[in-house]
């Protein structure tokens, strides 16, 4: 029996509802009792929306409170962070491919780990596994799929094409 209850700040705002959200607050409880604090940066849908979250991940088993927050997720999160009032943070974010394909720079930054990391520490990571594995953003067990070079390749050539375009409209 624990003694101590972890104090949990989650930012989320599209995947609150997510499983993958209610399976890494499960896990957490696994590793001892936690309160968790929801913290949802405003979309447009107010305190309502926030306690029907609430409530359904209480309804799930979870000690949970909530709030909603500035629509920024940074400056929601600094609205809500205190050092003494909580002891770790969960931030939810878009599954790994939905987010990677909008904005290249994780999939590249990850593709490069990947390059100069040598087979035998790729190896013996992949060895041990889990998710602290997979977390970690100096480590990436698989190369980046041939279709995602291409379009970051694309992507970037747009962003380069609408930046000369937008300069070309200016008097410098």
């Amino acid at each position: 029996m624990h003694a101590f209850k972890y104090r949990v700040l989650v930012i989320a705002c599209r995947t609150a509802d997510s499983p993958e959200l209610h399976k890494a607050m499960g896990t957490r409880c696994e590793l001892g009792p936690a309160a968790f604090t929801l913290v949802v940066p405003r979309a447009g849908s107010g305190t309502a929306t926030v306690q029907a979250l609430v409530d359904r991940l209480r309804e799930a088993g979870f000690e949970v409170d909530g709030f909603d927050a500035d629509a920024d997720p940074i400056v929601a999160f600094q609205e809500a962070w205190d050092p003494g009032r909580f002891d770790e943070v969960i931030v939810s974010t878009l599954p790994t491919e939905a987010s990677r394909w909008l904005l290249p720079s994780d999939g590249l930054w990850r593709g490069t780990i990947y390059a100069l990391e040598p087979s035998v520490v790729i190896a013996g990571i992949v060895g041990v596994g889990g998710p602290r594995a997979e977390a970690n953003p100096f480590f990436a067990p698989t190369p980046p799929p041939t279709e995602f070079l291409i379009w970051s390749v694309v992507w970037i050539a747009a962003i380069l094409a609408l930046a000369t375009w937008s300069l070309s409209r200016r008097d410098l």
